[in-house]
């Protein structure tokens, strides 16, 4: 059995890949496909320097969420925010000139 460098978890002789997380167990040179120590920062065949930064995965907890997209339609049919729910974000005296000039508005169209 070989261990995970990352989780620890006990894996099968001759795996490649962590069977718990997917972490590579072994490593080969890019250079001469010499295997690599876990910690190696170079080659102990050609002097190669490793990047085992760029070759480590990521995590699911490092990668974001989508980000939901509105599309035009979506923003046109959404219900306009009521005075109570801007009251939470607008400044109270900001919040009564923006409703007056909204009642304006609405007298002037008719």
């Amino acid at each position: 059995m070989s261990s995970c460098k990352n989780c620890q978890f006990s894996n099968p002789l001759g795996a490649k890949f962590c069977s718990n997380c997917g972490t590579p167990l072994s490593m080969a040179c890019s250079n001469c496909e010499t295997e690599l120590l876990p910690n190696a920062k170079f080659c102990s065949n050609c002097g190669q320097p490793t990047s085992k930064e760029s070759e480590q995965p990521v995590s699911p907890a490092e990668t974001a969420p989508p980000v939901p997209v509105s599309t035009p339609q979506q923003a046109q049919t959404s219900p306009a925010p009521t005075s109570s729910n801007l009251g939470k974000y607008v400044p109270a005296a900001l919040l009564s000139k923006l409703e007056a000039a909204r009642d304006s508005e609405g007298t002037q169209d008719a």
